[in-house]
């Protein structure tokens, strides 16, 4: 997948068409995104890898940095779907500007939430 990530946009454009193109960036989305990483989270979690432990009197610094870390990957997946509709529907279309905001918010709150579930507080 990162070779041909890698060639297709250097191909020939007689060799690759924009529906050819497009095809392969969203599937290179849904398995690279939605398939591998999503088993290996799950697996992660369900082995209980990703807990966090802090003292009590670390936990609101704990939630504090959760939140930052969230909104950073709620900043890079908003980019990403404004990056890859942009090329598709334009750069100002309501529909591109609507789904990158759409992908930090939801990147935003489901990081955040996963990374507060995975902490624990250890009384001392």
């Amino acid at each position: 997948m990162l070779l041909t990530s890698l060639v297709i946009p250097f191909l020939p454009d007689r060799l690759l068409n924009r529906s050819m193109f497009i095809m392969f960036a969203f599937a290179n989305l849904v398995i690279g995104y939605g398939g591998v990483s999503l088993y290996v989270m799950h697996k992660i979690s369900r082995l209980k890898l990703n807990y966090r432990e802090v003292a009590a009197v670390e936990y609101p610094s704990a939630v504090r940095q959760a939140i930052i870390h969230g909104a950073w990957v709620g900043a890079v997946e908003g980019i990403v779907f404004y990056g890859v509709l942009g090329r598709i529907n334009g750069w100002t279309s309501l529909v591109t500007i609507g789904f990158g905001i759409l992908g930090l918010v939801m990147g935003w709150t489901t990081d955040t939430q996963r990374e507060i579930g995975h902490t624990v507080k250890i009384e001392e």
